[in-house]
């Protein structure tokens, strides 16, 4: 088992995530809660510069404010050469008269849409009631229940039909204004109101348009922080990444800190922090540039950005290598990196914003270390030592510990060294097997029962007994490694050694 874990194979990482299972330290992440926020921010970011930014088939900005003004000065230039000075301000009042009345045939038909609406819910809440009723008796909804707002409704209507009626007179007394108009009075009037009308619908667009300006400056606020004293997303998810290593880190402490576990004894909790003592986690927030720059091969145009495939320049570009960088990139150059040409917006947004995404290229994770030592600069022989002392320190007295030659994965001296008074003490508590050929762990470690198996042309036969019985210690002497000086030392004890 320790081999698995310990080796120097493609299993290598998997000594460190078993550790963080036996340690049970807290699983990092994101929080979906702002995950959600910067998502809904992110994604109306893009809907409204696509709008502020819309391109029509001939590749013009039609919503540009350039634009815009342009064709009101161009409208309102048609305006003032359709008539004389004289006519201007009864065209004007004309078309006052026009805005009155169209903007109270608005609020009419509003007014009967709601009116229908009204008692259409009337009917709707009685059919329930009615198909419910097959088994309970519950009285019906008058309509008498919207009387109030039916009253108020009539009321508005009686007003705007008098509003309408009032500018509908004013325009049909048009031609009284222009007595002594000698040209075509109706042309002038439809020119007139037809150029009115797409200046009031310019109008309408450019105040749209700045609403749209206004709201990307609050978003971009929002997002970016540029010039905000409160904490932007950015600032927030960055934060969230440190707050969960704190969090990280209190868990390793917090499994560290033996006066912590109620369950031991004074003995048990002695014991514990001798397997941990040379053990700590260093939290690292790590940005993978590799796996970063892998996706953003996705959000480039290979046609017109000739970097699609090469990293380096992709590095040289975005000028991200670690999580600092990154976070520098999103304040300082999404915005305009975002803007260029060659680049899938869409893409580029998900991949930097999306925790989907960002979990690829950034982990939280603890780097452990044995004697002040990376774990992963350490010989395969510490490493199944730190394995076998956390396993130890998380299971040592609830369940029966098994070993299979841990001999062959650890590190010689913890054997000598700890090992062995390790194994002493923890089977005052709980069962301890080995399987090995290491004299040391069998014979100093005072074993209460040996097994020793026989392999006789593919067939297995075994025999039991205390390291005192006479068979045992001859047949140890024959297969565990030293022969009768492992037993030297223990003479005074055992009898019959030879």
């Amino acid at each position: 088992m320790l081999k698995k874990y310990a080796g120097e194979s493609e299993e290598k990482n998997k000594l460190a995530d078993s550790m963080k299972k036996l340690a049970r330290l807290n699983e990092v992440s994101f929080d979906d809660h702002l995950d959600h926020k910067i998502i809904t921010k992110i994604g109306r970011y893009s809907e409204v510069k696509s709008t502020l930014e819309y391109k029509n088939e001939e590749g013009i900005s039609t919503n540009s404010m350039s634009f815009l003004h342009e064709r009101k000065d161009r409208v309102q230039s048609f305006i003032n050469n359709i008539t004389t000075e004289d006519n201007k301000k009864k065209l004007s009042e004309y078309a006052s008269d026009l805005e009155s009345l169209n903007k109270s045939n608005k609020k009419l038909i509003n007014i009967n849409e709601l009116e229908r609406y009204l008692l259409n819910a009337v009917n709707d809440i009685n059919l329930k009631i009615s198909n419910l009723n097959l088994s309970e008796d519950i009285p019906l909804v008058d309509n008498s229940s919207f009387d109030a707002q039916q009253t108020k409704i009539a009321l508005i209507k009686s007003t705007v039909s008098e509003d309408i009626a009032t500018s509908s007179q004013s325009v049909q007394d048009v031609r009284s204004r222009f007595e002594i108009y000698k040209g075509d009075l109706s042309t002038l009037l439809e020119d007139f109101k037809d150029y009115q009308s797409e200046l009031d619908s310019i109008n309408s667009k450019i105040l749209e348009m700045q609403m749209f300006s206004t709201e990307l400056g609050s978003i971009e606020l929002d997002i970016f922080g540029a010039g905000s004293d409160s904490s932007s997303l950015l600032d927030k998810m960055e934060e969230d990444y440190k707050e969960q290593a704190s969090n990280l880190a209190k868990s390793w402490s917090d499994f560290k800190d033996i006066s912590l576990r109620t369950d031991f004894n004074d003995t048990q909790k002695k014991l514990m922090g001798s397997m941990l003592e040379d053990l700590d986690a260093e939290i690292v927030i790590d940005f993978n540039p590799e796996a970063f720059y892998d996706k953003v091969s996705d959000c480039i145009d290979g046609s017109k950005w000739r970097i699609k495939n090469n990293n380096e320049a992709k590095a040289e570009n975005f000028g991200i290598s670690d999580f600092s960088s990154f976070f520098d990139f999103l304040r300082s150059n999404f915005k305009d990196m975002y803007d260029r040409d060659g680049i899938h917006q869409n893409v580029l947004k998900d991949i930097c914003f999306k925790d989907f995404h960002r979990r690829d290229y950034i982990k939280i994770y603890p780097v452990l270390k044995y004697k002040n030592k990376d774990l992963n600069k350490v010989s395969a022989g510490q490493k199944g030592t730190v394995y076998l002392k956390m396993k130890l320190a998380t299971s040592a007295f609830s369940k029966p510990i098994i070993f299979d030659q841990p001999e062959d994965d650890l590190d010689n001296g913890f054997i000598v060294e700890d090992l062995i008074e390790l194994f002493k003490e923890l089977k005052k508590y709980r069962q301890v097997i080995i399987v090995t050929h290491n004299a040391n762990l069998v014979v100093n470690a005072d074993a209460e029962q040996v097994i020793v198996a026989t392999n006789d042309h593919g067939k297995l036969s075994y025999i039991s007994g205390s390291l005192e019985d006479s068979t045992i210690n001859s047949e140890i002497c024959k297969i565990l490694e030293g022969g009768d000086r492992a037993f030297n030392n223990r003479r005074s004890k055992y009898q019959n050694v030879k």
